[in-house]
């Protein structure tokens, strides 16, 4: 069990670098974190690096995987994945999925070693507001 005495120098340190953050004018986001967050490349997400080229098409890859149809329930990627994926639809999180196969064993996963893992490559940023959100595009398969 942790005493309160273990839990008062962590505390302590976070709301003095929170101060220092605030008064050091940092209540708006710095300038580059905007600048970084409207970068275009794979704009449609998923469908802009899965375009049967370098990396197999999702749908390629579902049925790799003995994934169920889902081409007649598909239009856009990633949304429509969530109608199963999510806490509704009572599959995995389609976070987990993507996150999963995106980042395991790292030392051999392609995202990893030729895309850097890059979170923006999936994701948008509002640098304003600190709004992340799933760049999304027309199935393609």
């Amino acid at each position: 069990m942790t005493s309160s005495k273990g839990l008062l120098l962590p505390v302590l340190c976070a709301a003095v670098a929170a101060a220092g953050l605030a008064s050091a004018g940092f209540a708006e986001p710095p300038a580059v974190a905007v600048e970084i967050s409207v970068e275009a490349a794979y704009a449609q997400g998923c469908v802009d690096c899965h375009d049967g080229t370098a990396v197999a098409t999702v749908g390629a890859l579902l049925e790799e995987l003995g994934h169920p149809d889902v081409d007649e329930e598909t239009e856009t990627l990633p949304g429509d994945c969530a109608a199963c994926h999510s806490e509704e639809g009572g599959m995995w999180f389609l976070s987990e999925v993507a996150h999963m196969s995106h980042y395991r064993e790292p030392a051999t996963n392609s995202f990893v070693q030729d895309y850097g893992g890059e979170c923006r490559h999936c994701h948008l940023m509002d640098g304003e507001t600190g709004a992340v959100s799933v760049k999304s595009g027309p199935k393609n398969w």
